[in-house]
Parts: C-alpha cells; sequence; structure tokens
C-alpha cells in the first residue's frame, strides 16, 4: 500500500520501475523530515549535581551528561546544594527549578516557561515569558 501511494502521489516516475519510484519517494520523504530530526527536537535535562562544582554549565552536573541549551525542558530536583549561573548565560525553552539557584551578575537567564518553587536569587537578569514563583525570590540584577 505505500508504495503504491508514493508512486501515485509522484506522478513523475512514469517510465521508473516501482523500486525506483519506491526508492524516489523515500528520499524525498527523508529530506522533507530532515528539519524534524530528533537533534531538532526538545532535550530533556535533569540536574544530579555530580560534577566537581555547582555551575550549570558542568556537563556532568546533568543527565545527560551535556549541558542544556536553547531547545532543552530543564528540571532541578529538590535536594542538597545550589546551582550556580556564573561563567555565560543560559537560555532554555523551559525551566523547573525545586533547590537554591543563583543567576551571578552579568549573567542573563532566559526561559520561555518557568517554576521556580525553592529561592532564586538573581543578581543578573531574568527573562521569562510564563513564570510561576512560588518561594523567595531576591533580585540584585
Amino acid at each position: 500500500m505505500p508504495t503504491r501511494f508514493f508512486v501515485g502521489f509522484l506522478g513523475l516516475c512514469r517510465g521508473l520501475s516501482v523500486t525506483r519510484s519506491a526508492r524516489l519517494a523515500g528520499l524525498m520523504l527523508t529530506v522533507l523530515c530532515w528539519p524534524m530530526a530528533p537533534s531538532a527536537l526538545a532535550q530533556t535535562a535533569t540536574w544530579v549535581g555530580t560534577g566537581t562544582n555547582a555551575s550549570w554549565h558542568t556537563a556532568s552536573n546533568w543527565s545527560p551528561a551535556a549541558v542544556p541549551g536553547a531547545t532543552s525542558n530543564v528540571g532541578i530536583p529538590a535536594g542538597t546544594g545550589s546551582v550556580a549561573i556564573s561563567t555565560a548565560d543560559v537560555t532554555v525553552a523551559s525551566l523547573t527549578v525545586s533547590r537554591p539557584m543563583t543567576v551571578g551578575s552579568g549573567r542573563t537567564l532566559t526561559a520561555t516557561t518557568a517554576t521556580l518553587t525553592a529561592a532564586v536569587t538573581v543578581n543578573g537578569t531574568l527573562n521569562a515569558t510564563n513564570a510561576t514563583v512560588s518561594a523567595a525570590m531576591t533580585l540584585n540584577g
């Protein structure tokens, strides 16, 4: 059934065998779907805090072991210690913070959606389109 659909859909394949038509259809689907590759989709990143410091920018503090990027949905669960954004600006798709966090002086944290349920100290800038804050927030920036 799918082969017949693609052969009919392409209509351009007159004179090509069904096998070549199916290959061409497969190639077209690959090209059309390329922008939807998994790397372009949102990634989930969870703070595990197993690095040698409390820095957001240390890959071993995250699971999977990579610093979250602009398409990441970030979760920082409750626990001991805090999280520090101090060496570079951070942009994520969504952020849930359940342990203390500090945004360092001159640094910017940007999230489309943010849920803050633990103390957050902002010595720089916090940008959030949709934010829910149910804990102490100190704004010094």
